[in-house]
């Protein structure tokens, strides 16, 4: 009897010292259907207002009739007031074939600021060009959190618009 009053007292205290190690920072949560659907429109809205789809970078391709974001979600971190996504995007300029005429294609983070009505971005991070990009990647998107063996991915959903 004392013999099993130990050993279960040594897994009590195995679990609970592995429950010590683990942090939040550690997970990723995967992304569900209508979260994807949340976040995407945020991103969407604001890269519509503030990067890509400006009007100074449709004028410099006076073809692209319709514009279009697909996100492929990798996971998100939650804190009380924000969440940090992870994720890769493709952006692409359609012409009236819907052929691409422009695009873009790589991973980045958005972090975003819980509101009554629901997210607004509040801060973007892409790889640097060129030789920082391997050290940006590796730095946004850690061994520990994103390796083969742990990396979520959660699907993809795309965003389209007609130019004005």
């Amino acid at each position: 009897m004392k013999k099993i009053i130990g050993e279960v007292a040594v897994c009590v205290i195995l679990v609970l010292i592995g429950l010590m190690f683990r942090t939040k920072a550690d997970n990723v949560d995967s992304v569900s259907k209508s979260e994807r659907k949340k976040y995407g429109e945020t991103i969407f809205n604001y890269m519509k207002a503030e990067t890509y789809f400006n009007s100074e970078t449709l004028e410099a391709s006076l073809e692209v009739k319709k514009i279009k974001l697909v996100i492929d979600f990798y996971g998100q971190d939650v804190d009380k007031d924000s969440i940090t996504v992870y994720l890769n995007q493709t952006v692409l300029g359609l012409d009236e074939s819907g052929q691409d005429v422009y695009g873009s294609n790589f991973p980045v983070i958005y972090t975003l600021e819980k509101q009554k009505e629901g997210y607004k971005v509040i801060h973007y991070e892409e790889p640097r060009d060129g030789s920082f990009y391997q050290e940006d990647i590796k730095r946004m998107f850690p061994e520990k959190k994103f390796g083969p063996l742990n990396k979520l991915k959660s699907g993809n959903i795309a965003f389209e618009e007609e130019v004005q």
